[in-house]
């Protein structure tokens, strides 16, 4: 005995396409979180096309709700979402049955980045006001994706090589012409002929010097050893996969909830000098000042360590980085009131040079006065003149940051960052595919990460916390907002502008 299929023309009576969507589905969180945010800024995401003449044009609402539902379920290309608009169930739920077409859908996410990136904002707003605690952890880290650009970048030094290698068989090209031109006789119609093909084979050798020479003009412009045509903004960038034309991601989450505060996109090729605007990004946009700030070894800039936890009270675990600060044989004590270092063998190292550049920080050079006469001075150093030390300017940080970087809560704290962030990022790129990227230029990939940011969120938010539960706190959280924009009204009203802060700051 089998189950029969039911018969297809079978009309169905009291049928909704809601009837058919679970209650504790995503879908219906996705469309509660975007209309919560919409309706608190209407002017923000107002709908365009207001004249009475011509087609209507689709809402950001609508808009927005297609991307987040297409990243959740590897739905990354505008065709593919318009295709699902016409036979996936959930979609059309989610958008009440609106069918826009693929050039709509692309050219939203291309003509409206500033639009994308404040619902971007505003949601992490709500994330902060529904579910964080004052004081908080939070962990930073970055990856490469490869751009939508081919591996095979343009190598300066095999353009220069190749515009030399042109400009040579040009010279030679036309020597040979001239050669010609005296030992050859030839009729009227054969120069004639002649000339044209020489002509032409002339403009496309001059043609292809000239292009050569506007590309090796715009890396030069650009500081770039390679240059991508397709898509300037990228770099050439190490990954696993090995180089690659890409660009460097960078996320910043909680890790109590593994919520997205902070994500942005740029071409720096390593994450040297991104943990201070990480830091900077969650006090201007969310006003939050974390207790703790972790990230690996790749962001161990220790003046930007030093300044985040001389201007914050934030305290930051970030490992060294290979062979910093490593131990040897050979030890070097500072001696505070001669200014000087000694060795573990008495020899004494002074100061040679005060507030050098080195490192992109500043340090005063100290260089050994009798390292010739010791035996260990081919173990110590390979300089014929013997060994020098560098002593930064916030060297007694940075000892001190050594030894705590070395204690068991420093260890801790790398564990709690790789399972915080790295499984945002695993799951990130699953959702982006083998070719992750689908817009060019630096902008424009900012924005699409963005958009996937958000749906990583919204789907997080929903292992969080019911959809009933939800509901009550953006119920609150709206009547709270509304509650502090009356009050402004009524201050503004009566003129009452010296009152607004101290009131709104009761509410």
């Amino acid at each position: 005995m089998t189950i029969l299929e039911q018969d297809k023309t079978q009309n169905e009576l009291f049928f909704s396409l809601d009837d058919m969507i679970p209650q504790d589905n995503i879908v219906r969180l996705i469309d509660i979180v975007v209309k919560h945010i919409i309706s608190l800024n209407p002017g923000v995401y107002k709908i365009r096309g207001l004249n009475n003449t011509g087609r209507p044009a689709f809402s950001p609402e609508t808009l927005l709700k297609i991307y987040y539902y297409g990243c959740m379920n590897r739905i990354t290309t505008s065709r593919r979402l318009e295709k699902e608009t016409h036979r996936n169930i959930e979609l059309m739920w989610l958008i009440g049955n609106l069918k826009p077409d693929h050039k709509t859908i692309a050219d939203f996410r291309k003509n409206h980045k500033p639009l994308i990136k404040q619902f971007n904002l505003d949601v992490r707003k709500m994330l902060k006001d529904i579910l964080l605690a004052e004081s908080i952890t939070v962990a930073t880290d970055g990856t490469k994706l490869k751009a939508n650009a081919s591996k095979d970048m343009l190598s300066k030094s095999k353009q220069i090589e190749l515009l030399k290698r042109f400009e040579k068989e040009f010279e030679e090209y036309t020597r040979t012409l001239d050669v010609k031109d005296i030992e050859e006789e030839t009729t009227e119609q054969q120069e004639k002929e002649a000339n044209i093909d020489y002509a032409k084979n002339i403009l496309d050798m001059q043609i292809k010097i000239e292009e050569l020479k506007s590309v090796i003009l715009l890396m030069n412009g650009m500081n770039r050893n390679y240059l991508s045509m397709t898509d300037p903004d990228c770099k050439m960038m190490k990954s696993r996969d090995g180089k690659i034309p890409g660009y460097n991601t960078i996320l910043t989450a909680d890790t109590e909830h593994h919520l997205i505060l902070s994500d942005y996109v740029c071409n720096a090729s390593n994450d040297l000098n991104q943990l201070l605007p990480s830091q900077k990004a969650l006090s201007d946009d969310l006003d939050i000042v974390p207790a703790v700030h972790i990230a690996d070894a790749g962001f161990c800039n220790l003046d930007d360590i030093n300044s985040i936890e001389n201007n914050n009270e934030t305290e930051c675990y970030t490992p060294m980085q290979r062979g910093a600060g490593k131990d040897s044989e050979i030890t070097f004590t500072y001696d505070e009131a001669n200014d000087c270092y000694i060795c573990s063998q008495g020899k004494i190292l002074k100061l040679k040079s005060k507030n050098k550049k080195a490192k992109k920080s500043i340090v005063n050079v100290y260089m050994g006065v009798s390292c010739k006469e010791c035996e260990l001075m081919n173990i110590c150093t390979k300089s014929k003149y013997g060994r020098h030390i560098s002593r930064f300017w916030n060297q007694e940080y940075r000892d001190k940051y050594k030894e705590r970087s070395l204690t068991d809560e420093a260890r801790y704290m790398s564990k709690l960052r790789k399972s915080t962030i790295e499984h945002i990022f695993g799951t990130m790129k699953l959702w982006l595919g083998k070719i992750p990227l689908s817009t060019i230029g630096l902008e424009s990939v900012d924005t699409e990460i963005k958009i996937f940011s958000v749906a990583y969120n919204l789907k997080r938010l929903s292992n969080i916390m019911t959809l009933d539960e939800l509901i009550i706190k953006l119920e609150s959280r709206k009547s709270k907002i509304l509650q502090i924009f009356d009050v402004f009204f009524i201050l503004v009203q009566n003129k009452g502008f010296q009152n607004i802060l101290p009131v709104l700051v009761t509410i």
